[in-house]
């Protein structure tokens, strides 16, 4: 008998920060139209990578968060470089404080979460602004966007903890 050291379900539980995270970025990518010519963007891959870096930072190297964030930047149509720039502050106060975005309350980590998605909304609102001085602001979509992004996190934050809790199994 040959022993198979090779463990699908291992890595693709190991594997899960990047995978979860690229494929909510090609589902950020798809337009959601309701209506015949209102289409919803979602911001799913910030969340998703948002909350991998408060439950588990270590599973998510800076290197990868460049990369991914670059691309959520890229299909987003954000400013090179801002979504990293933000994921990378919060890599940084998750690594030096564990518990800072992670409380034991759910609640509290919804609270932190909102003031983050609309903190980064506002500032991507602004950059967009300076560097289109004709854009119009829309205030329906930036309404619509943020609330997207909050009836999403609970959802969003159950797979990430249930996967996570998988990964740590995995990794002990």
């Amino acid at each position: 008998m040959i022993d198979n050291p090779f463990n699908f379900k291992k890595l693709f539980i190991t594997s899960t920060p990047l995978t979860t995270t690229i494929l909510f970025i090609i589902i950020d990518a798809v337009p959601f139209y309701l209506f015949d010519d209102f289409s919803i963007k979602t911001q799913l891959s910030l969340i998703i990578t948002y909350l991998w870096i408060c439950l588990n930072p270590e599973s998510i190297r800076p290197i990868f968060l460049l990369i991914l964030g670059l691309l959520i930047d890229i299909l987003n149509n954000f400013l090179f470089g801002f979504t990293t720039f933000f994921l990378s502050l919060v890599l940084f106060i998750q690594k030096k404080d564990n518990t800072f975005l992670n409380s034991f309350d759910v609640k509290i980590t919804f609270v932190k979460f909102s003031l983050f998605i609309i903190s980064v909304n506002i500032f991507s609102s602004i950059f967009e602004k300076l560097s289109e001085t004709d854009l119009i602001f829309n205030i329906k979509d930036f309404i619509f966007i943020n609330l997207v992004s909050l009836i999403a996190f609970p959802f969003l934050f159950l797979i990430v903890r249930y996967y996570n809790k998988q990964l740590k199994i995995y990794v002990e």
